[in-house]
């Protein structure tokens, strides 16, 4: 999976990931802490998860939950919330939307 592409991926087809182009255009340099500035969870978490990178997770988990009235307990619960609970293998294609 492609590393600067796999935050932006808004689902899956087949064995084609659907990528969201504006954020992926604007984003796809932009580090765990400059996605959560810009309060992009999902990316944030995705970004932390292709890179196995447990404290980025952590501080995902923690910025989402200083902003929400019903925190989640850990980040697995939210990495499912989020629909990203693992990197996907298989993708062949990506397609830019």
């Amino acid at each position: 999976m492609n590393r600067e592409i796999f935050p932006f991926i808004i689902g899956y087809q087949d064995q084609s990931a659907i990528v969201d182009k504006s954020l992926y255009q604007r984003h796809r340099r932009s580090s765990i802490e400059q996605l959560l500035e810009e309060r992009l969870f999902k990316p944030a978490l995705a970004r932390a998860l292709i890179d196995n990178d447990t404290a980025g997770m952590q501080r995902v988990l923690q910025a989402y939950n200083e902003l929400t009235p019903n925190p989640y307990p850990n980040v697995d619960i939210l990495k499912k919330a989020m629909g990203i609970p693992v990197v996907p293998e298989g993708v062949k294609r990506f397609l830019f939307l």
